[in-house]
């Protein structure tokens, strides 16, 4: 159902993480740890609405228990973002039917992260919360860029970055030493997927591990790639200095927006500040393009402010059913809430499913 997916995806405004192609290769990486759990609501013969979304299993306090995530998030991994049911806008018939297929599937928690903040995601967390109340998440942060329409792309950037970024090209392009290319086809894009995770590996060796020390990780990057590459709706963003890859951007192309999905930088050339490089070298190509703006991805780090992210954030929530709702239920009990208060049981549980326990 390739095709009819992808016209629910349009639909409804999704984004390119909830497109067949990505959802297909993310559910085939990591079948080994995930259950298929995809609701499809039809009306009139008509694919009208999908929730892509899969589950795993947990061990609470000893209680065994299966969480339902949208596809991409499992536990610690959170491959993708901008998530939510895929309807079109205003359809709350298919959306109620949506969580009425949702109910009869196998969990007793939903964990729900990284949802776009839009007008159906909102509907769909009141739909949730009048059937089994839910526990909103912190928001995270997910900033983006919104680029200039025309002149130089830098405008876009703050003015300090932008002047260092204009003192190194100037620098190393006066010395000979810089190299900025942009790589489309399968081949190249493949071979850049190879550098970019042997230097995520060695960036990360020292603070506890690369995200491709697990296989699973490096195929699924793969599978990504070559789908962008033949697709034609990505690339990778490459600087080179001294001959040697310095930094390395990953995009997606959606619509009118630039998904930057990985980073890999050398550390060898921190000094140079390549990271800053490739980012200005992709926001001039994606411009040019047509694209009006430049998603970085959850997370709040430093250099996406410097160079010139605006804020934005994505939403989530919680919710229990079952024997983990009973359990929690019973934690409020003044007895037990005493108990588990002093030797911490709340919290071990929420770490357990990867959920932030909230605060009191």
């Amino acid at each position: 159902m390739r095709d009819e997916w992808n016209e629910v995806v349009k639909a409804s405004q999704g984004t390119i993480f909830r497109s067949h192609a990505f959802t297909m290769a993310w559910l085939s990486r990591f079948s080994d740890r995930t259950s298929i759990e995809v609701s499809v609501v039809q009306k009139d013969g008509k694919t009208v609405g999908i929730m892509p979304a899969a589950s795993h299993g947990v061990k609470v306090l000893k209680v065994n228990g299966r969480v339902l995530s949208p596809v991409g998030l499992c536990g610690a991994q959170n491959e993708f973002h901008n998530l939510g049911p895929l309807v079109a806008p205003g359809d709350d018939e298919s959306l109620a039917s949506l969580v009425r297929e949702m109910s009869k599937q196998r969990w007793e928690l939903l964990d729900f992260r990284y949802l776009t903040d839009s007008p159906t995601n909102r509907k769909f967390i009141n739909v949730i919360d009048g059937k089994w109340g839910i526990e909103m998440r912190p928001p995270d942060p997910c900033p983006f860029i919104d680029l200039p329409m025309e002149g130089d792309a830098i405008a876009a950037i703050g003015s300090r970055t932008r002047r260092s970024i204009r003192s190194s090209i100037k620098n190393l392009e006066r010395e000979e030493r810089l190299t900025f290319r942009t790589l489309r086809d399968r081949t190249s894009m493949l071979a850049a997927c190879k550098e970019h995770v042997a230097m995520h590996q060695m960036r990360w060796k020292r603070k506890g591990g690369s995200i491709f020390d697990d296989n699973a990780q490096i195929d699924f990057l793969h599978d990504l790639v070559t789908l962008a590459a033949d697709g034609e709706y990505g690339a990778f963003y490459a600087v080179d200095i001294d001959g040697m890859v310095a930094a390395q951007l990953l995009c997606f192309y959606d619509r009118e927006w630039c998904r930057a999905y990985q980073l890999s930088v050398n550390d060898q050339f921190l000094d140079e500040n390549p990271g800053h490089l490739v980012f200005y070298h992709m926001m001039k190509d994606v411009q040019s393009r047509g694209m009006h703006y430049i998603d970085f991805g959850p997370g709040s780090d430093l250099y996406k402010f410097r160079l010139g992210a605006k804020e934005s954030y994505l939403t989530g929530f919680q919710t229990m059913r079952g024997k983990l709702a009973l359990m929690r239920k019973a934690s409020t009990f003044p007895g037990i809430k005493s108990i588990v208060e002093k030797t911490g049981m709340r919290y071990k549980a929420a770490e357990s499913m990867n959920v932030p326990p909230k605060e009191t």
